[in-house]
């Protein structure tokens, strides 16, 4: 019989110990002839060294089911969507795309930690979304602080013309204040501020420095001449008043009677802390005085304006006194005066708050202790405008 290997299995005659030989069924030529057929069909079927690199047949054939398990067959397809593309079946290496990303297309995106880039095709990481978020806070905490600044401050709207002032009207409390009219200062009470019309200061000579050139005196009236006798190397100062800075080329006084010696002059600023002469503005050296007429002296000054204190000082030979031409004391008669720590008699007053300073050798210098003078006039002092 024909073996039915590989297609089916044959069904072969197996004679037992009992079996008598050439019995129906088991013919002996047969039974050997099956057996024999059936096994060349499994060797035709396996043929030679079926068992390859494996030890038996059935290990070559473990180890194919182990590596063909839960493999996909090449007949199965890959099928795509977009953002992918490619596919296929299995019968050959595929390839499988992403497209990029846009933002009105889905795909592929790469991630980003920068925090001031302007991609639209890229995505924030939790990193730079972190540093934004930081950034956001303290920028919001930079806005807090400016609003409170902002509403802390003074609106512009509060000024509404030109030369308006902003002033404080108690704590924490502000208001306007319209500008002044022409000519008038701005004045302080204990309750507000205000502008007032300042009293018109009583000078003859505002304004006569003007011409480049001219002469000018710093005082006027009744004249007379005062002499120095007593008076040796002692500055005698005088107050007066410049309206406004001028500057000057010369300065002079007039020697009414001669002496001996020369005379020095020069300008003492004003002390406001005490009511006295305080620092030496400018020394202008010296006239001689042994001879009577106007003494000028060649000088290049720019007198500030305010109050001043005048000064001269008998120097170098005491032999003779000399006098100077000079304005009363009538003029000056109700300046206030300082009269120090204690109280002075008031008939040792004479030029409205003039003081002098002794041991005056030299150039003028810082002063040191003054006295109220005793001399009953101003000597006059000239000066040319530059």
């Amino acid at each position: 019989m024909a073996s039915s290997y590989p297609t089916g299995l044959d069904s072969l005659a197996k004679p037992t110990s009992t079996t008598l030989e050439n019995a129906a069924g088991f013919e002996h030529d047969v039974v050997h002839t099956d057996a024999a057929n059936a096994v060349e069909a499994v060797q035709s079927t396996l043929g030679t060294n079926p068992q390859g690199g494996s030890a038996t047949v059935k290990a070559r054939l473990d180890t194919l089911d182990t590596t063909v398990s839960g493999k996909a067959v090449a007949t199965r397809t890959i099928s795509t969507t977009a953002p992918l593309s490619g596919g296929g079946d299995l019968s050959a290496d595929r390839t499988l795309t992403i497209a990029d990303g846009t933002t009105s297309v889905k795909g592929a995106v790469q991630l980003e930690t920068s925090t001031t880039s302007t991609s639209t095709t890229t995505a924030a990481t939790p990193s730079s979304v972190k540093s934004a978020y930081d950034f956001a806070i303290a920028a919001g905490a930079t806005a807090n602080n400016a609003q409170t600044t902002a509403n802390a401050a003074v609106p512009k709207s509060t000024v509404t013309t030109l030369g308006d002032l902003i002033y404080g009207t108690g704590s924490s409390t502000v208001g306007r204040l319209a500008k002044g009219s022409s000519g008038q200062v701005l004045t302080a009470s204990a309750f507000s501020l205000g502008w007032e019309t300042p009293a018109t200061y009583q000078d003859e000579f505002l304004g006569a420095y003007k011409t480049t050139g001219g002469w000018w005196l710093t005082n006027t009236g009744a004249f007379n001449s005062q002499s120095v006798s007593g008076k040796y190397q002692v500055a005698l100062m005088y107050p007066v008043y410049f309206p406004e800075a001028v500057a000057v080329d010369r300065v002079a006084v007039e020697v009414t009677t001669l002496g001996t010696g020369v005379v020095r002059l020069g300008l003492y600023a004003h002390d406001n802390a005490t009511g006295r002469p305080g620092s030496l503005l400018f020394d202008w050296g010296t006239a001689s005085v042994t001879s009577t007429g106007v003494k000028e002296v060649t000088i290049s000054s720019t007198i500030p304006a305010g109050w001043a204190w005048l000064a001269c000082a008998w120097q170098t030979t005491n032999t003779t006194a000399f006098g100077l031409r000079a304005t009363s004391l009538s003029m000056n008669s109700n300046s206030p005066v300082y009269l120090g720590t204690t109280s002075a008699s008031a008939g040792a007053v004479t030029v409205g708050g003039s003081y002098e300073a002794s041991s005056v050798t030299g150039a003028f210098t810082t002063l040191g202790s003054l006295t109220l003078s005793t001399l009953n006039n101003y000597p006059r002092f000239q000066f040319r405008t530059a």
